[in-house]
């Protein structure tokens, strides 16, 4: 209740009307000494209290209930806070031992088949080590690096050979240069390719006879050998044209040696790649591949543990602040509960105590100008004393939930 509320209760109520009242009705003889309970205008003065009391008591009803379900809602959830944080702990502990369970040997797991498939190719790997000997790897460039390195030479190879191909499409579809120049970088590249493996695995594709090898890779020098030839023509024709006179030697040798150069330097980094066992490099990459996915799968197993891990901390977290908020809103909630109980005790403490001033005030003006006057029991100190009471325990329910 705020101080304009205060002010009005703590007010003295006027009791002047209910005075004149009880003089005029004293003057035309009534109440009559007999009269057995109030009534006239001592009954539509307790009608009247008893009406505020009952308009206010509905309202305040209402509010007390809300706060008092809201209460018990809050009692409720932190009580449950106990169970809930079991609970969430349970989960968490399943959720790693389902996990956990997925490495068991005789689970067919992602983690466990990268496993079983990396110890066979690491098995495999070791029986061609000891054919070996126990000799390393003899490859100094990885997959991807050997790769890059290739594709740099065809690409340092196109400009080389652009100016003499240029001379064919000059006044026609110009891309076309650029395509068969690529073309004939490529093809000179894939050559030092195939040498370098042949160089040292005296093989180019695996399961087929070895005449057939030997078949590609002479078929493959004379394409190169070929394009080389043709570009060479090309460039002396170049020359040939945008040159006041014959086309300078030194200039024709200087383009095949910077062909030549493509071609060994491919011939080198293929040897480098290149181990003198198919077999063992083959091994050896599907072993580094088996190991790179266990790998994979181990870390997606970590993560997932750690996910569980933070996870639960944040539920954990999440239920702490919950719990917290809501004893924080229990004292606000019993607060206010406490506070309603106030203004009811309040209210009704005012309206008992109008009650006795108002008929109190009609039992003087009914006693005024009379000596000795008579009166009936419910004007008396007495009476007035038991008509509070009535009204009192009228509404004991509000004040016994208040206690």
């Amino acid at each position: 209740m705020d101080n304009f509320d205060n002010q009005i209760l703590n007010a003295a109520i006027d009791t002047d009307a209910d005075y004149q009242a009880g003089r005029a009705d004293r003057n035309r003889g009534f109440p009559s000494i007999n009269l057995q309970g109030p009534m006239g205008h001592a009954q539509l003065i307790i009608q009247n209290i008893h009406d505020r009391l009952e308009t206010y008591s509905k309202q305040w009803k209402v509010e007390y209930r809300k706060l008092q379900a809201r209460v018990t809602s809050l009692n409720y959830e932190i009580e449950s806070y106990g169970r809930r944080k079991v609970s969430l702990e349970a989960g968490a502990v399943m959720d790693n031992d389902m996990l956990e369970a997925a490495l068991a040997p005789n689970v067919d797991s992602p983690l466990n088949q990268a496993e079983v498939k990396m110890q066979a190719a690491n098995d495999a790997l070791a029986q061609i080590r000891d054919k070996e000997h126990g000799r390393r790897l003899q490859s100094h460039l990885g997959p991807w690096w050997y790769f890059f390195a290739m594709a740099v030479l065809a690409f340092l190879e196109m400009p080389i050979n652009l100016q003499a191909t240029s001379i064919i499409f000059a006044s026609e579809a110009v891309y076309m240069t650029y395509v068969l120049a690529a073309i004939v970088g490529i093809l000179l590249v894939s050559y030092a390719h195939m040498s370098g493996r042949m160089l040292k695995q005296h093989t180019i594709l695996r399961g087929v006879q070895p005449w057939a090898n030997w078949v590609i890779w002479v078929a493959s020098g004379i394409m190169s050998l070929g394009a080389i030839a043709a570009v060479y023509y090309l460039r002396w024709r170049y020359l040939d044209a945008n040159n006041t006179g014959e086309p300078i030697l030194g200039e024709l040798l200087f383009f095949l040696f910077l062909n030549l150069s493509i071609y060994f330097v491919g011939l080198f980094i293929a040897v480098l790649h290149y181990d003198s066992n198919p077999d063992y490099q083959a091994a050896h990459k599907v072993a580094e591949s088996a190991k790179k996915a266990y790998h994979k799968q181990l870390a997606k197993h970590m993560r997932d543990k750690r996910d569980i891990g933070r996870q639960f901390n944040d539920d954990r977290k999440a239920l702490y602040q919950s719990d917290d908020r809501r004893r924080g809103e229990l004292v606000q909630a019993e607060l206010a509960l406490k506070q309603k109980c106030d203004e009811w005790n309040v209210k009704l403490g005012q309206c008992l105590r109008d009650l006795n001033s108002r008929l109190t005030a009609y039992a003087k003006g009914n006693q005024e100008g009379h000596i000795d006057p008579v009166l009936p029991h419910h004007l008396t100190k007495q009476g007035i004393d038991d008509n509070v009471g009535k009204m009192r325990e009228t509404f004991k329910l509000e004040t016994v939930q208040c206690e």
